[in-house]
């Protein structure tokens, strides 16, 4: 009864007025606020960096207060301009030129050597300060209903408060330019999304733009009582800009007063209360205190003493943006098939045509494979992701102009070829950038990053169509190349590559200057033993470790695909609509995937590196046999017997997060980990190669012969294959899968060629 409660409120709130385009508008604008708290707060991890470092800055203490009083200073400069600014050119590209000193504060910053390019920073930061707090809060005033107001208009403050949080992380462990790159991106992507958002309907009004000011407000709010809406905005306009607005009229008419009483006591106190020393001078206030955290900070020190691990986590965290994207791009079928299929007005396609959408994919990835080798080996690790973005920002923009299927298939082919590039090149590189311990703890970010994508596509699919859920996903691509672009290549490639220098370098860069000589030495060492073998394809099958690697790889890529794995992915939306039950399949779709990447980042974080992979992969596939079984016999119950299952219509959700929550231990995360850990070096992209092969041909199998078998004999048949293949692959697992947990990629080659599998 809650559940129908829960629909019920959800239709009737669609039918009265719709909120999503207002709390979306507020997202967006939090970017801006994030951003200005980044550099509010920037003087507090930076300001004692750069006063301490003599080499590259010569600045005194006396000189870095200045950080915090320049901000300020050009905030009130700015102040008499904004005014004019948002009255003429309007609150949205008032706005929009926030983003221009926000880009400018952190490229100053990035290229400073000098006091006087940090107080141009500064003196941008102020800048843009001035223009947010001028125009934004009016705009989200004038877009939002009182209730969406209540509730979501305080994300602007916080989102101030998420930024100084942030640049007290991100300054805490890497320097004035790496900061300055990292916080570069977000006003660019800010531009991008707000850019599609309409104007203000009340400016609008002002300006004597009617039509304008009602596609606004239907953007906003629907087309519900559009009338009846605008004609109230209409009459608030009229009443309020009958006042004349001078100057005077703020002192003159009580109600503007005290209006400007009250805002300015709010901004005296909150000032004066100490909150902004606290946030600009924290960590030198702390460094001054002194305290009890010094137990803490030596054990710090003592990390960094012996290995640098951060710069590996930060190369994955990055990487992670690849796998959110193509998560995106796989999982996009799930929320747009059904809405593509029924959309006769926009594009004309039927069910059997959309059923492609899930094998073209596939396909190409096959199809690119053969190339993926040559790239990762002849261009390097790093050059071949980078190129992955080329397909990836392709994709979106070739789903955004879609009028017809084939250009739709032509954006599942770019999809399947940033696929291939993805499974071939990343996992390779972060098992060569990473020590054992940040493997084992990290390494399974870039699957569990699949599945962030693969939720968001399902949330954003479920409020957008297909045009805006493009350009709001297109971003991604574009900061992913940038913030990549900055990290070094793999040091085992530059090794492979003779670059002695650079892969010292590279070295230093990802564990530190401690230990470097050994470090080199030792990789030189396993990079010259694996070198030494011919690493031709006929090695991948006569040489016993590489057999039994290759076997191990592409039978977890197999299984993975078998298991009913991608088919929850491409289908979700579909499954659930064919289902039925009380809850709407978009509802439906989101609550499966939120439970997916829920689960996977609680076994990424606290089991995997804990328990052995081999164990926690039959673990995954022998309990999610016995779920599928259950589905099956539930799905032919309903649809083939006269038996009343409409008291269990709630089986089909709850076995699917059950399904997921098996699944998080090892269907989902351990082929993608164990594939950056089992080949040889000297074999390494060819053995990819062949997996990626498997997992297209499956994959696409899989996805065409679910639609097929479910169209032949039923939606229950493919449940019950899918749970007799899991039964089967967690039976097999225990004879094939060796285990990797906690060593080096040198020990597993050498407990491969040991017939040591535990």
């Amino acid at each position: 009864m809650v559940v129908v409660k829960v629909e019920k409120n959800k239709v009737s709130q669609n039918e009265q007025e719709k909120t999503w385009p207002q709390i979306y508008a507020v997202l967006i604008s939090t970017m801006v606020g994030i951003t200005n708290g980044l550099f509010y707060a920037w003087a507090s991890p930076f300001m004692i960096q750069i006063i301490n470092d003599k080499v590259n800055y010569n600045i005194t203490e006396e000189q870095a207060s200045y950080f915090n009083t320049i901000n300020p200073i050009f905030t009130v400069l700015i102040c008499p301009f904004c005014s004019k600014l948002t009255d003429n050119l309007g609150r949205k590209k008032t706005i929009l030129l926030i983003a221009v000193p926000q880009i400018a504060g952190w490229l100053c910053a990035a290229f400073a050597k000098d006091v006087y390019l940090f107080y141009i920073s500064r003196a941008f930061a102020g800048i843009a300060d001035g223009i947010f707090f001028a125009a934004l809060p009016p705009y989200v005033g004038e877009i939002t209903t009182p209730e969406v107001r209540g509730k979501w208009g305080n994300c602007l403050a916080g989102s101030y408060y998420i930024g100084e949080f942030s640049i007290n992380v991100i300054g805490s462990y890497f320097g004035v330019v790496t900061s300055s790159y990292i916080c570069l991106p977000l006003p660019i992507i800010f531009f991008i999304l707000f850019s599609m958002i309409p104007e203000s309907p009340y400016y609008l009004l002002i300006k004597g733009k009617e039509e304008e000011a009602k596609k606004s407000i239907i953007y906003f709010r629907g087309d519900k009582n559009i009338d009846q809406n605008l004609n109230q905005l209409k009459h608030d306009v009229q009443r309020q800009m009958s006042e004349s607005g001078t100057w005077k009229d703020l002192f003159a008419i009580k109600s503007n007063r005290k209006a400007l009483l009250a805002a300015s006591f709010l901004r005296f106190t909150q000032h004066t209360s100490g909150l902004c020393i606290l946030v600009s001078f924290s960590q030198f206030i702390f460094q001054k205190s002194g305290g009890n955290l010094s137990n803490i900070e030596k054990y710090k020190c003592s990390k960094n003493e012996q290995e640098k691990t951060w710069p590996q986590i930060y190369a994955i965290l990055i990487s992670t943006m690849a796998g959110i994207t193509n998560g995106q791009l796989y999982a996009w079928t799930s929320p747009f098939m059904v809405k593509i299929v029924n959309d006769k007005v926009n594009f004309n396609i039927t069910e059997e045509e959309a059923s492609y959408f899930n094998t073209i994919n596939p396909i190409f990835t096959l199809l690119i494979c053969p190339f993926c080798s040559k790239l990762i080996d002849n261009l390097g690790r790093k050059k071949a992701i980078l190129l992955m973005t080329v397909p990836q920002i392709a994709g979106w923009l070739c789903t955004a102009f879609a009028k017809d299927v084939y250009l739709f298939y032509v954006s599942r082919a770019f999809s399947g070829i940033a696929d291939g590039i993805f499974f071939t090149a990343l996992p390779p590189y972060v098992g060569e950038i990473t020590t054992p311990a940040v493997r084992g703890k990290w390494g399974n970010l870039l699957a569990g990053s699949y599945y962030i994508g693969e939720f968001l596509i399902n949330i954003i699919g479920s409020y957008f169509g297909v045009v805006t859920s493009s350009y709001i996903c297109l971003p991604l691509s574009i900061i992913f190349f940038i913030l990549f672009s900055m990290i070094p290549e793999s040091p085992y490639f530059l090794l492979i590559k003779g670059k002695e220098g650079k892969a010292k370098q590279s070295l230093i860069y990802f564990r530190g200057d401690k230990n470097i000589d050994e470090n080199l030495n030792q990789l030189k060492h396993d990079v010259q033993r694996q070198m030494s073998e011919s690493g031709t394809w006929r090695d991948l099958f006569t040489v016993k470790s590489n057999r039994k690697a290759l076997l191990a790889a592409a039978f977890l890529r197999f299984t993975q695909q078998t298991s009913g794995f991608c088919i929850f992915i491409t289908y979700t939306q579909f499954i659930f609509q064919k289902a039925g039950g009380n809850l709407s399949h978009e509802l439906s779709s989101i609550i499966y995937t939120g439970v997916q990447v829920t689960l996977n980042f609680i076994v990424l974080a606290f089991i995997i590196h804990r328990f052995g992979r081999r164990g926690c992969y039959m673990t995954s596939t022998g309990a999610n046999g016995i779920v599928l079984f259950l589905m099956a016999t539930y799905f032919y119950l309903n649809d083939f017997t006269n038996i009343d299952v409409s008291s269990f219509n709630w089986f089909p959700v709850v076995s699917t997060v059950v399904f997921q929550m098996f699944a998080s231990f090892g269907i989902n995360v351990i082929p993608t980990l164990m594939l950056s850990e089992l080949f040889s070096v000297s074999i390494k992209t060819k053995a990819m190669v062949l997996v990626v092969l498997v997992f297209g041909i499956v994959s696409g199998l899989v996805n065409y012969l679910f639609y097929l078998i479910n169209e032949w004999a039923g939606f229950f048949a493919p449940f019950y294959v899918f749970a007799a293949c899991n039964i089967l692959a967690a039976i097999i697992a225990y004879f094939i899968l060796p285990e990797t947990k906690g060593k080096t990629l040198e020990d597993i080659q050498q407990s491969l060629k040991n017939n040591k599998i535990y």
